[in-house]
């Protein structure tokens, strides 16, 4: 902490930001349940939501299960198991209504789906405000107005250089498969200034308040050596050469990205291994005890006219 009369957070037993995400993301599924007509419940859309219920249901119950082993307290450790025991059981109920539903879709297995969602409701919103608590959550970091202005800045200077990156992204992606368009060209120069700037300030600020720990060290931005503007040359490269504009987009893309790769491995600052962007949440590979004979894989096997088209639509969202 580079400010005066500051403290760092202390992390507690239960990630609040995640328990309460998964918590919403049971909420609008339930919701959208109840809310979607008959007609329009198609056997994909069955699945995703059936899909999306098990998956963070899961994730609530293993991080209030590791809660409930860490904490001293006997009644406390019987409270998370029985709060988990309870989302498992109304899940399995709703998760079955919903498997009957889809064989017999008529208004009798239409109205237990409805029935079943609101103990779902009930039993993870309690959890979710039972697990984030004071006691579990830990401490929050206590910042001045000064470093919390530090860190505004520095976020919102993420957050640009993220959507900037994103639309990025996206127009290389269509530039890949028409390259004739120079609206694309125009637009992908336009997100690489963008990446450029923003990441120009990054560095302004990072150096700005990583002086007082060590003022040799400093961040720097070359515009000219960073990969966007490398992948910019390369397609406009690729677009002045004799090639084809019938030649095939995926060959053009692959070779764009080889040559790409090609630069990065000389490129001595492309180490991904001290990159933050690379660091991810663990995944946890253990389901639910409760969602394993029950959960939504054993939905989508049998769901009438979702086996082949289905799966090939998941692959391509994917």
């Amino acid at each position: 902490m580079t400010y005066k009369d500051c403290c760092q957070a202390i992390p507690g037993l239960v990630d609040k930001y995640s328990v309460c995400f998964a918590g919403l993301e049971i909420k609008l599924s339930c919701m959208r349940l109840k809310k979607t007509r008959t007609e329009e419940l198609s056997p994909q859309l069955i699945i995703d939501l059936c899909s999306n219920i098990s998956k963070h249901i899961s994730q609530i119950t293993d991080i209030c299960r590791s809660a409930g082993e860490k904490v001293r307290d006997e009644g406390t450790q019987d409270q998370f198991k029985l709060c988990v025991k309870s989302v498992t059981c109304a899940a399995g109920c709703l998760i079955a209504s919903i498997k009957s539903y889809k064989s017999q879709p008529n208004e009798r297995h239409h109205s237990r789906v409805l029935v079943f969602c609101e103990p779902v409701l009930a039993s993870s919103q309690a959890l979710v405000n039972f697990a984030t608590e004071d006691d579990f959550i830990g401490n929050t970091a206590v910042l001045t107005s000064e470093a919390r202005d530090a860190q505004k800045s520095i976020l919102g200077a993420c957050m640009s250089i993220v959507s900037a990156s994103i639309q990025l992204c996206k127009t290389v992606r269509d530039l890949a498969y028409d390259m004739m368009t120079s609206h694309h060209r125009d637009k992908l120069r336009m997100c690489i200034d963008t990446v450029d700037r923003v990441s120009g300030q990054m560095a302004d600020l990072l150096n700005k308040h990583s002086a007082t720990d060590n003022p040799k060290k400093s961040v720097v931005v070359g515009s000219q050596k960073s990969a966007p503007g490398h992948l910019a040359n390369l397609f406009h490269q690729r677009h002045l050469s004799d090639r084809s504009p019938e030649s095939p987009p995926n060959d053009r893309f692959s070779e764009i990205l080889r040559e790409q790769s090609m630069h990065a491995k000389r490129s001595p600052d492309s180490s991904r291994e001290h990159s933050p962007l690379n660091a991810s949440l663990p995944l946890s590979g253990r389901e639910d005890e409760g969602l394993n004979d029950i959960g939504a894989s054993d939905i989508s096997g049998s769901v009438d006219g979702s086996s082949d088209k289905d799966s090939g639509h998941s692959n391509a969202s994917r």
